[in-house]
């Protein structure tokens, strides 16, 4: 594919995002890069068979909207005379539910609402005690509803709250109400399932989990889209913006056409050309720190296999400046930078000219002119250095881009772990972790 990288377009179609790999390429011979887009060119194209072929459901996930009149009724029936819904999960059973309310909050700020309209939504993805205990009592029982999302049903951690939950609720005198407070989702397995045994003895409602889409992969599933509908934002706009992503991968363009083929291709060049060994996500707001922590177990376990993978971490601007860009300028350049550019807000607080004696370069100037220019620094300052960057371009955090972002990371995941011969979906390591866990509780 002679000069393939010379027509990687910074955007690609109509995309709720841009993506600028040029950082990234000015850093990688021509020929090393136009082999990682062959390979991942065959990569796509087993991807395409294997959809067509019924595989791969994450694809059709975002194409229908089936599913969400139940997930309306699932919501309903929570937020029902509550105030607070405790999310019980662990890992993608969570991590993709927190990064949803991160940007709810960003939403509703915009729309001029301070607080959510419904329940107010707790994540309790550790398992600690007491501080779950204490958590959990701090709550008021009457207004508690709670939602547990584990697709085997027999994570360790989720099955030990959801009992928790239950005696809280017992406890609270409130026995009688327990299977109107509360909702599994969990897939429907023919082998043993805590969780639906749970669901049976108390008479919980039970949601189906897919049973061919893992935990790290389930955001767009009733995972995400329920607590995105408990928190006010529109599940269908979050799907459309995935959609985008999964149409422009199935149309049959060429990978360097394609964002998350054309972001394989340059993952692989770089390291194989430059030894990459990590992958910084770097967000200039907050309120995709969670999302970054997402892709984080997302890139981790699915490609962390056979002494293969590089190390995900996640920072946020323009905070980390502060803490991490030392290294990442100065240290050992082995590192791939995402870096998530945020348009700058034309609505945000405008320092006064009378502070000029103070700091002359703010006075005058909007709190977004500042962040703006320091994502646009950064940049510069880490290419300068001959750092490899590729940076994403968004309008606005909202539903459409997040979900169009969730599907390219995913998408590319899975080609990087095509291109290696790895399979994507498995966690070998981690099931001998929990394996090892068993043998260290105490025997009975």
């Amino acid at each position: 594919m002679p000069g393939g990288r010379m027509t990687i377009p910074p955007s690609v179609g109509d995309l709720p995002y841009e993506q600028d790999l040029t950082g990234c390429l000015e850093n990688i011979p021509e020929k090393t890069f136009d082999t990682a887009l062959n390979n991942v060119a065959t990569a796509l194209d087993g991807l395409r068979r294997e959809y067509r072929n019924g595989g791969l459901p994450h694809l059709d996930v975002p194409l229908n909207d089936d599913d969400l009149e139940e997930l309306r009724d699932v919501a309903a029936r929570l937020s029902d005379d509550s105030r607070h819904i405790m999310v019980f999960g662990t890992g993608g059973s969570s991590l993709g539910g927190q990064a949803l309310q991160q940007i709810a909050q960003l939403v509703r700020s915009r729309k001029g609402q301070q607080r959510p309209q419904g329940p107010e939504l707790h994540f309790l993805d550790n398992l600690e005690s007491p501080w779950v205990d204490r958590r959990l009592m701090q709550m008021d029982p009457a207004a508690t509803r709670f939602l547990v999302i584990s697709k085997s049903g027999n994570t360790a951690e989720t099955v030990t709250k959801t009992i928790m939950a239950i005696e809280f609720m017992k406890r609270a005198g409130l026995e009688d109400e327990i299977t109107r407070r509360m909702v599994i989702v969990t897939e429907d397995a023919a082998g043993d399932n805590a969780l639906r045994r749970l669901a049976a003895d108390f008479g919980l409602r039970v949601v189906e989990h897919p049973k061919d889409i893992g935990g790290r992969y389930s955001v767009l599933t009733v995972v995400g889209m329920l607590p995105a509908i408990l928190l006010g934002l529109d599940p269908k706009k979050i799907r459309a913006g995935a959609a985008e992503v999964v149409r422009q991968v199935l149309n049959g363009d060429a990978p360097q056409r394609i964002a998350p083929a054309a972001g394989a291709a340059m993952q692989c060049a770089l390291i194989a050309h430059r030894h990459i060994a990590a992958m910084i996500t770097m967000p200039y707001t907050s309120r995709l720190r969670l999302f970054a922590a997402w892709l984080q177990q997302l890139w981790a376990e699915s490609l962390g296999k056979e002494g293969f993978g590089t190390l995900p971490v996640t920072a946020v601007g323009p905070v980390d400046q502060h803490s991490q860009l030392q290294l990442y300028m100065d240290g050992p350049n082995d590192k791939l930078f995402n870096l998530i550019h945020i348009a700058r807000s034309p609505e945000s607080f405008r320092i006064p000219e009378q502070y000029t004696a103070y700091n002359k370069d703010l006075a005058g100037l909007q709190v977004s002119d500042l962040t703006s220019a320091q994502q646009q620094g950064t940049t510069q300052a880490l290419l300068n250095r001959g750092r490899f960057v590729r940076v994403f371009h968004l309008s606005n955090v909202s539903e459409r881009p997040i979900g169009a972002l969730f599907m390219h990371f995913m998408i590319e995941t899975i080609l990087v772990a095509r291109m290696r011969r790895i399979d994507p979906f498995n966690q070998p390591a981690v099931e001998e972790l929990k394996d090892w866990t068993r043998r260290f509780l105490p025997q009975r």
